[in-house]
């Protein structure tokens, strides 16, 4: 049984953000409901952050910045990133995070 784009992001969708904004962490790595700067803005930064990604109910991350009201899941945090159509930010997600980690995961065992 093949897996969806959609199906891994159930299980994978942290691993976009830690792509794109790890380093804005101690740590270099995203910490569910922590506030950081709202990496759209930057490099200006905010001088109280307020952008966080957390846990869905159904199992995805979504972010979300309370002032500026920016929110969605990975694919559009992936769109304003990038400044991409959402066909083409679901690409990017399969080719440059999904497929090279999976390959990876798969040389490691």
């Amino acid at each position: 049984m093949r897996n969806t784009l959609d199906e891994l992001l159930k299980i994978r969708s942290l691993d976009v953000y830690n792509y794109y904004i790890a380093d804005l962490y101690s740590g270099n790595r995203v910490v569910p409901k922590k506030n950081i700067t709202n990496p759209f803005l930057l490099p200006q930064k905010q001088d109280t952050p307020s952008f966080n990604v957390f846990k869905a109910n159904d199992g995805k991350y979504i972010f979300n910045d309370f002032a500026t009201g920016d929110k969605g899941d990975c694919i559009t945090f992936v769109q304003r990133m990038e400044n991409v159509p959402r066909r083409e930010a679901r690409m990017i997600i399969n080719h440059r995070i999904l497929l090279p980690q999976s390959r990876k995961y798969q040389e490691e065992y």
